[in-house]
């Protein structure tokens, strides 16, 4: 969990956007993660563990709701559910992979994810306004 809030918030040159993690976070549930030396992640990562102040406390949970209402927050909708816990599901509505990337079928059409899920909606989960592109180099890693 820290280490993927860390990526989020990673500036170029390395360091952390301090600024930005609190703007996610919020600067209560900031404070009870990354306070120096009392912060959750700062005694986990120090060798400590949990106190009897951390029981009840389900961060995970709480730093996953925070995550998601930020991406939506950027994307201008709710099109991930703060609930949403299993894995990504693809535009047909089920886990399996869709093995397969998309581009703009012209220059008036953004590749944006909410355009895309938006044409996906509009369409019967087939993309209308995007192609397909798929070729096996492309997948052979997956």
């Amino acid at each position: 969990m820290f280490s993927a809030l860390e990526a989020l918030v990673k500036k170029s040159n390395g360091d952390k956007d301090w600024e930005l993690l609190e703007s996610i976070l919020g600067a209560e549930l900031k404070d009870k993660i990354y306070a120096p030396r009392t912060g959750l992640r700062q005694r986990l990562v120090h060798g400590e563990y949990f106190s009897p102040t951390d029981g009840g406390n389900d961060y995970v949970d709480q730093v996953h709701r925070k995550v998601i209402a930020y991406f939506n927050g950027l994307i201008g909708s709710d099109v991930i559910s703060e609930d949403t816990v299993h894995p990504q599901r693809h535009f047909y509505d089920n886990k399996m992979v869709g093995k397969f990337f998309l581009r703009s079928k012209d220059t008036a059409t953004p590749l944006l994810l909410r355009e895309v899920v938006a044409d996906f909606a509009a369409n019967d989960h087939h993309a209308e306004k995007y192609d397909y592109v798929w070729d096996e180099k492309l997948t052979k890693n997956y």
